[in-house]
């Protein structure tokens, strides 16, 4: 089962998430990839239950590979009391960029880096939640905003086609966003 949770800067989707996870699952692992748009942020301000266990990646530890050993040591007997956070999926694309223009080179590693995150998130065997932001738009982006925003909105448009659900935050109220959406 994979459940998508989007929203702005700070409209409480981690505590919404977790409040969500332990109404499903006994026990969960919260992966924390807060990169620099949240720096400092510890789980939305949020205390997770004693049944879960936080893992933070970074870049010795990227959230990719964290989450092929996570898929591959799953016991299946114990999936379904058992769910998967990761925050977010927007932070730990924001930390892939450096503060340095990239080189073609380099937007091309992030392209893969991107597809490779999408391939393990949707390939995942056992309940996922994945908190991510919507991104606005801005008038005048740089090379690597824009690079960063087509990146993420794909990835949110491929997590929101396959997910099982999809919830909006907004100043702390959420929406089911799948339920009510329309096909064109």
């Amino acid at each position: 089962m994979l459940i998508m949770v989007t929203g702005g800067l700070g409209t409480g989707k981690t505590r919404f998430a977790l409040s969500m996870a332990t109404r499903l699952a006994r026990e969960g692992i919260y992966i924390s990839a807060p990169g620099r748009l949240a720096a400092g942020a510890s789980a939305g301000g949020c205390e997770l239950p004693p049944s879960y266990h936080r893992i933070s990646v970074d870049h010795e530890m990227p959230l990719p590979n964290v989450l092929e050993h996570l898929n591959l040591e799953s016991n299946i007997f114990r999936a379904d009391r058992r769910i998967v956070i990761v925050d977010s999926i927007t932070g730990w694309l924001s930390d892939e960029f450096g503060s340095e223009p990239l080189e073609q080179a380099e937007r091309r590693r992030l392209e893969v880096k991107a597809e490779r995150l999408s391939d393990k998130l949707l390939s995942y065997q056992g309940m996922l939640l994945v908190i991510t932001n919507e991104i606005s738009s801005m008038l005048h982006p740089s090379a690597e905003e824009a690079l960063y925003g087509r990146l993420i909105s794909r990835l949110n448009m491929e997590m929101a086609e396959r997910a099982d659900r999809v919830f909006q935050l907004t100043a702390g109220l959420a929406v089911e966003l799948k339920e009510r959406s329309l096909r064109y």
